[in-house]
């Protein structure tokens, strides 16, 4: 079954403010918009905020990495931006490396394994011009539930860099990748400039490495630690290598190949299940304004 492709750009939320001072403005991502025509609720429908229904979620990263970026230093600069999230003390969710991938296809792969995956588009960037990066999630409607999350990151367009040296960062990775994990688990823009959540960088920003209060407070909205699900810690090893499936996401498994211990895992049980997977929300964090020359 082939799901529906939505891509909003540039979402800023609407500060909330209480008398004189700036109120918590984060936003959590919605199933559909109650106030809007782009991805608007359907006549009764209540939107959901999107959450993980889980307190472990693992990514992995292409291997191909970039040509324009040192590999080890992309790879540590993709955990670093993932690992800030980890270490808000108030919210119970983790998100963890589990090695690389040979996978570059984005989106929830129902008919055989899946993985999250995080990639840089050297070439042939499919989305608009301008944007530096992409979180694609996929989710079920009716309770918000994540299904899978894939991170592009525009490469193609952009001066990328990794380095700590101020006089030298261009568009940098980590404070790119920082804002598109707060995507990758439920978060929307929001209206305080500060933020790692806040819609766009200037070229030479890292100030999104660092979390704001407010995307904290939207961390631990969605993830409190008294809902921990498990109430332990992720452990084991990584994953390892996710190898790439035969077939994709979107792609129909043939019949005579539909059988083995990952072919039938089905999400939704419930009579009808086969409508569960509703849409894939592209989730855009317009943070760049420098095109690579």
């Amino acid at each position: 079954m082939k799901a529906t492709h939505l891509v909003t750009a540039g979402l800023v939320a609407a500060a909330t403010l209480a008398g004189a001072a700036e109120a918590s403005a984060y936003q959590r991502t919605l199933t559909c918009n109650p106030s809007g025509s782009l991805n608007a609720c359907s006549p009764g429908e209540e939107p959901k905020a999107l959450y993980w229904p889980t307190s472990c979620v693992t990514y992995h990263i292409n291997e191909a990495g970039s040509a324009e970026l040192s590999n080890d230093a992309a790879i540590a600069a993709i955990q670093k931006g993932f690992q800030v999230w980890d270490e808000v003390s108030c919210g119970y969710l983790s998100v963890s490396f589990a090695g690389f991938t040979d996978e570059d296809r984005v989106g929830y792969n129902a008919g055989t394994a899946n993985a999250n995956i995080v990639v840089f588009r050297d070439d042939n960037w499919e989305h608009s011009a301008g944007i530096l990066a992409l979180t694609s999630v996929t989710f079920k409607a009716s309770t918000g539930e994540i299904y899978d999350a894939d991170i592009e990151i525009n490469s193609e367009e952009y001066n990328l860099t990794t380095t700590d040296q101020a006089a030298l960062v261009r568009i940098d990775v980590q404070n790119t990748v920082a804002h598109e994990a707060g995507h990758f688990i439920g978060l929307d823009h929001s209206a305080v400039s500060d933020s790692t959540m806040f819609a766009t960088a200037p070229l030479r920003e890292t100030a999104k490495r660092t979390l704001h209060p407010d995307d904290e407070a939207g961390f631990c909205d969605a993830y409190p630690v008294a809902s921990d699900p498990t109430h332990q810690a992720c452990w084991g090893a990584p994953d390892g290598f996710f190898e790439r499936p035969v077939y994709g996401p979107g792609e129909d498994v043939p019949v005579d190949a539909s059988t083995g211990p990952c072919a039938c895992a089905a999400v939704d049980p419930t009579p009808g299940g086969a409508g569960w997977l509703v849409g894939v929300m592209g989730l855009v964090g317009v943070m760049g304004v420098m095109r690579r020359r």
